[in-house]
């Protein structure tokens, strides 16, 4: 087992990979935005403390997947981000540096499953 696959391993991250290491998650239509959340966190996970990986997965099943999980990237639109945004702040009462947290983490995810799609979408 790789230094990678143990600290996979030790955050919860333990998803099937193939031989890409890409995530294969039975319930996750590929290329949706929850797919590229799952190979996000993987493709980080060697370079990340474990609590910082374990902070991005709660806030990504938490917040991120729930709201944009099963929308494609072509999908998403600065209104939903808006959106979004009022949800955190307004319905779920996080504090402005949680919600800023979470957006960030949105927005890194975004550029890069941009950048993994090919597709040039940077209106966010």
């Amino acid at each position: 087992m790789t230094c990678a696959e143990q600290k996979l391993l030790q955050t919860n991250g333990c998803f099937p990979q193939t031989a890409e290491g890409v995530a294969e998650k039975r319930d996750i239509q590929k290329d949706s935005f929850a797919w590229y959340c799952d190979n996000w966190i993987i493709a980080n996970s060697i370079r990340l403390k474990s609590s910082s990986s374990a902070r991005y997965k709660a806030d990504m099943e938490n917040h991120i997947k729930p709201f944009f999980g099963e929308r494609m990237l072509s999908e998403i639109t600065p209104e939903d981000v808006d959106s979004f945004t009022r949800l955190l702040l307004c319905q779920k009462k996080l504090s402005a540096k949680t919600a800023r947290n979470i957006l960030v983490l949105f927005h890194t995810i975004f550029l890069y499953a941009e950048k993994r799609s090919g597709q040039q979408l940077s209106r966010l």
